[in-house]
């Protein structure tokens, strides 16, 4: 992506997608939105959001098997050590970012086999 201001507008249909924007700090976060099974003229659905983006911003987008990582007593992962572990290390390659990130829940679990999968996708917008 690249960034000049322009908007992001999405939509997503993953009820667990965890979407995070950082700048130096968490930017914005985006509650996935669920696809209807059925449309329903009187019924509201949620408009696609517009967040706009610069130059180095990063954009997470995570299953909830990253969150719901749990250590021996149960304790989840959860999204406050996403954010700080994205935040402390922002300046990684996307690559690295999702690596140093599924290797940090890993560690939190102390050797748990995951209970569900950690599937990622990092995004980072360039100058153009």
């Amino acid at each position: 992506l690249t960034g000049e201001g322009r908007p992001l507008s999405s939509s997503f249909s993953f009820s667990s997608l965890l979407i995070f924007f950082f700048s130096v700090h968490l930017k914005h976060k985006l509650k996935a939105c669920v696809l209807p099974i059925v449309i329903l003229p009187e019924a509201g659905y949620a408009r696609p959001t517009r967040i706009p983006l610069d130059p180095g911003d990063v954009i997470l987008m995570l299953t909830d098997g990253f969150r719901e990582a749990s250590d021996t007593q149960w304790q989840l992962f959860g999204e406050k050590r996403i954010v700080s572990t994205v935040a402390a290390n922002r300046h990684l390659s996307s690559r690295e970012i999702l690596e140093t990130l599924r290797n940090s829940a890993l560690d939190f679990a102390d050797g748990s086999h995951p209970v569900d999968d950690m599937t990622g996708i990092v995004v980072r917008v360039l100058a153009t």
